[in-house]
């Protein structure tokens, strides 16, 4: 089966809906700029998922490379992976990612992209408030130095960069911090 193209005509979801069904088994191999990513599927079950360059496995490596608007795919098939990261049926997990790409779509309405720099704005103390953060949350704000950007914090954090861009976009709501172009340094 020979399957190949351009994100920017066909999605992620499609693709991995169109192998899922099919019932095929090897890797869709997906690459970005100087990103690329694997998704591999066994007899149509999706098992695994790798983007290295941001240190994601799993369903949080799809749902990142789902979150891709342009670059090129292509199928390889019999490629199996050496480890299976994936257990939920692909139903489940293309929903999931169809549910993250509408919240980055909010997202990116404050946080244009995950290069810029967050930065503690100044609080005015007679517009002081309480906010309650989880230690997740704390974890993230305490790696804000005015230097580095949201995908390099998120890449020292271990996390996703949509759980941080998330997370900042509740902060930046709050009005604690704001965004700067990654060139203001």
């Amino acid at each position: 089966m020979a399957l190949s193209g351009s994100l920017t005509e066909i999605s992620l979801a499609d693709i991995i809906q169109l192998i899922g069904n099919m019932g095929k088994t090897g890797r869709i191999k997906l690459v970005r700029d100087n990103e690329t990513g694997y998704i591999y599927f066994s007899n149509g079950k999706l098992v695994h998922a790798e983007l290295e360059s941001e240190n994601l496995t799993g369903e949080s490596a799809i749902y990142r490379l789902a979150s891709w608007k342009e670059g090129d795919f292509s199928f390889e098939i019999d490629k199996k992976p050496e480890k299976i990261s994936i257990k939920r049926p692909f139903a489940t997990i293309l929903m999931e990612a169809v549910r993250i790409m509408d919240e980055w779509e909010l997202i990116r309405k404050r946080i244009s992209s995950e290069k810029v720099i967050p930065y503690f704005k100044d609080v005015d103390p007679e517009n002081q408030r309480r906010i309650t953060l989880n230690t997740k949350e704390w974890f993230v704000l305490s790696k804000i130095d005015g230097k580095k950007s949201i995908k390099e914090i998120a890449f020292e954090a271990r996390m996703s960069i949509y759980e941080v861009a998330k997370i900042f976009y509740g902060l930046s709501v709050n009005d604690l911090i704001d965004f700067k172009p990654p060139n203001e340094i």
